[in-house]
């Protein structure tokens, strides 16, 4: 294998590396994280109804927002990204996506309870004009 091939991908910031670029790194050079990175000749192609992958998208997301620290959530954020930009036109995978959809829709804040048993809070997702990136 040519050690210069893109052969990592750091899970919290999409970014590709070779061996060589990595040799010696504690950490992504990208981001920083110290997670653990994925092979990506472990790529696959999975087979889903989008409905379906949805359901798991706002599940993985409502359970990382409660119990996950802030790497674990990037971790899944990135993810997600990655694959809705797969199919940018599809609903999100996310209901914090969605929401963001119904704010820019409306062109005006909307608020939403967020919390667990222990906590809750007032959320509020703001539109994003539409010639700036949403994230």
């Amino acid at each position: 294998m040519d050690s210069n091939a893109k052969s990592i991908r750091c899970t919290n910031c999409s970014a590709e590396f070779s061996e060589a670029e990595l040799e010696g790194k504690s950490a992504c050079p990208g981001c920083g994280t110290t997670g653990v990175p994925c092979s990506i000749a472990e790529d696959v192609t999975v087979r889903i109804n989008w409905h379906e992958l949805r359901i798991l998208g706002i599940w993985a997301d409502n359970y990382a927002r409660e119990h996950c620290d802030a790497d674990g959530q990037k971790a899944l954020s990135t993810i997600l990204r990655r694959l809705q930009l797969q199919y940018p036109t599809k609903t999100p995978l996310t209901l914090m996506g969605g929401l963001q959809q119904v704010a820019d829709a409306l062109g005006t804040p909307v608020k939403l309870m967020e919390g667990g048993r222990n906590s809750s809070k007032v959320v509020t997702i703001n539109p994003v004009p539409a010639n700036e990136d949403k994230e």
